[in-house]
């Protein structure tokens, strides 16, 4: 299990590497790293519950990858945030008579 772990983490740093940043990253290879970086992110997450043991070192150094995965794959762009604001906001406008 961990050398799968490693070997998938490795595939993630080349890659980003090879880009220069997540941003970079071309939109058809998007979706595969990002399942990448979910399943390293989740596989950290378990480890303890199976059994690893890690000292105060490599546990903050765990916590410390796995926020910086978490960072790479779980924010919400500001143009969806307002996009969505308006929708609600217009639906609302809209049909507020059917809800009361």
């Amino acid at each position: 299990m961990f050398a799968a772990l490693a070997s998938l983490s490795d595939d993630i740093a080349k890659e980003v590497q090879n880009y220069g940043s997540i941003r970079r990253v071309p939109a058809a290879a998007t979706p595969n790293m990002r399942n990448d970086m979910y399943l390293v992110s989740d596989a950290i997450r378990l480890l303890p519950e199976a059994g690893a043991k890690f000292d105060a070192t490599e546990t903050a150094s765990l916590k410390e990858y796995r926020g910086d995965l978490e960072a790479g794959t779980r924010f919400i762009p500001t143009w969806v945030k307002v996009s969505v604001a308006i929708a609600l906001g217009l639906g609302t406008m809209i049909g507020w008579k059917r809800m009361s």
